[in-house]
Formats: structure tokens, sequence, C-alpha cells
């Protein structure tokens, strides 16, 4: 991949495509050339979700309000995200499993390697968010070191996660999908706010 093609990739994850299927949370889209997907059927969300749930994400916090968040570790929004996140998590009003993804740059698959593959994989996803910016080696993006080695059991997870992306044609990240209070699967693509955050999170169920 390029350096333009990253740098527009990185940027297309702010584009929010799926506004029509979240009347209470809207975000205007950049002026981007790259056009966003179509709208999702329900169907496909409610798929989503359920393959989410079956995904074996990395969940940090108790609540039983579950967030499913599909993440690169070099995404910028991703990190974001999580960072802005934690509060909610600490006061136990809502739960994140994160969903390992590795395509935005070419350190992302062993990066998001390292995480799935190690002995406590929250920590090594905190790890990774801690050390956000520019990594010893040069690259920015996450922090947690490459894996040197990655095992089939690992690569084969990842390559799933990707593939429920690439299956309803999303090719950025962050993607959030999970359960509304009303019963609803929901989701949304891309940066998010403080102000819609907080809106979303009282919105899970």
């Amino acid at each position: 991949m390029s350096e333009t093609m990253r740098r527009r990739l990185l940027r297309a994850c702010s584009a929010l495509p799926l506004a029509a299927l979240m009347p209470t949370l809207r975000a205007q889209p950049d002026d981007l050339d790259v056009p966003p997907p179509p709208p999702l059927p329900q169907s496909a969300i409610d798929a989503l979700l359920a393959a989410a749930q079956r995904a074996g994400g990395i969940v940090d916090g108790r609540s039983r309000n579950r967030l499913y968040v599909f993440f690169d570790p070099n995404c910028p929004y991703c990190h974001k995200l999580y960072d802005d996140v934690r509060p909610y998590v600490a006061r136990d009003q809502v739960s994140v499993s994160w969903i390992t993804v590795g395509f935005l740059a070419p350190s992302s698959l062993p990066k998001a390697a390292a995480i799935v593959q190690a002995r406590d994989p929250l920590a090594a996803l905190r790890r990774n968010e801690a050390g956000y910016g520019l990594a010893r080696n040069g690259g920015r993006g996450g922090g947690v070191a490459p894996a040197a080695t990655i095992t089939p059991a690992a690569r084969a997870r990842l390559m799933h996660n990707l593939d429920l992306l690439r299956g309803i044609h999303v090719f950025g990240v962050p993607v959030m999908v999970w359960r509304g209070t009303d019963g609803q699967a929901r989701m949304m693509l891309g940066e998010i706010s403080a102000s819609r955050l907080a809106e979303l999170i009282s919105l899970v169920g």
C-alpha cells in the first residue's frame, strides 16, 4: 500500500456512512474523494453483532452493557476512542470487547498478532494504547512491539475478524456495534466526538 493510499485510508476512518441507521447519532462526512459504502440493511447489522459476540474479543470492563469495537493497533481514531471510553469502563457503565484486525500499515498485522498471542491480551492492548505515538522503530502508531512470528491460530483469527468487515464492504476502523436499550442491533463507523460517545454509551443495552 502506498503512503498516499495509507493516509487516505486513515482519514477515511473518520467518515460515517451509516447515519441513516443511527437516527440519534449523526456525524458529517468529510471532503474525502473516497466514496462511503451504502447504508447497510438491518439484517446485516444483526449478523455483524452476532458475529462480534462470537469473535472472542478482548473484554475490558465488568458491565453487562457491552460495546463491540473492531480496531487496528495503528489506527489513530481507535486510539482516541480507547482513551475516551476509559472513564465509562472505569465507572462500570459499559464494557468493551476489542476485536483486533491488522491492515492499516505494514506493522499492523504483527502488532495485532502480538496482542492476541500475548499471555494477557488485555495487558498487551493497554501497552499498545499507553505507548501510542512514535514507536521505537520509527513507525507511527501503537506502542506494542510487533510479533516476530505469527501463529497459524492468530493469523486465522485476525483474518476472520477482517473478513467480517470486508463481508459488509467496510474498510475503515473503528467499527462499533452493540445491542441498543431498545433491543435493536446498532452500528457506527469512524471517529466519534466526546458528546456523541456519551450519547452512544447511554444507548448500549
